[in-house]
């Protein structure tokens, strides 16, 4: 198994801008020692390719729309399969499938940044300092691992995934076992240290499944028999 968390959201991008029913890139440029952006032509042909694929009408949705194009996301993919003879490759990010990604009501796309666990939307403020991600095309991720061989074998959310695995029962089986005592023998010292923890492991998994946080991250799961 090959694991990856939050990593793809992490790579660089291409963020591309429409105006007047062309695509542009943006690029970053230094004037009078402060960085600042400019537009102009894509850097590759892949950059429209990559919207032309997943069949998105980028022309109808105005002047200004705005996305985010990881091209390193395909390049990673195909050195993963590269490396998987048999077995899977397990994705966990934030993300959706390509036509719910790249929309009109997205205006102006995912990146996001984060310094100090606060989230802010200037990319160009402290680099090198702070996180800079972009939601994962997850329709991207799946046909370029079928282009390499690779069969999708789930895409989910996570709390669906962890609630298939059985998280909930398995809290139950530590409460009656593992942590009974906390129910038992709660006027110890012993008792307390338990209960302690019994809540503390309820609450990390209440937060890993929670549909408006954590439990709407995507899990990818493609496999190689």
């Amino acid at each position: 198994v090959i694991l990856s968390n939050e990593l793809v959201d992490a790579f660089p991008v291409h963020i591309v801008e429409a105006h007047d029913a062309r695509l542009y890139e943006i690029y970053v440029d230094v004037e009078a020692g402060r960085l600042r952006e400019v537009r102009g032509e894509p850097s590759t042909a892949e950059v429209a390719a990559y919207l032309d694929t997943y069949h998105i009408p980028w022309t109808l949705f105005g002047d200004g729309w705005r996305a985010e194009i990881n091209l390193a996301a395909l390049r990673w993919i195909r050195r993963t399969a590269h490396l998987l003879r048999r077995g899977y490759i397990l994705a966990i990010d934030y993300g959706d499938k390509a036509r719910a990604l790249y929309t009109r009501y997205r205006r102006h796309g995912t990146l996001a940044c984060y310094f100090q666990h606060q989230l802010n939307e200037r990319p160009l403020a402290r680099p090198g300092e702070q996180d800079i991600t972009a939601h994962v095309n997850f329709s991207a991720l799946i046909n370029e691992g079928r282009l390499q061989g690779l069969r999708l074998h789930k895409y989910t959310t996570q709390r669906l995934w962890l609630e298939s695995l059985g998280i909930h029962e398995e809290l139950e089986r530590r409460r009656l076992s593992d942590f009974a005592e906390s129910v038992t023998a709660r006027a110890s010292d012993r008792g307390q240290v338990a209960l302690l923890q019994w809540y503390d492991l309820r609450q990390r998994a209440a937060a890993l499944t929670d549909p408006n946080g954590m439990g709407n991250f995507k899990v990818l799961i493609l496999r190689r028999n």
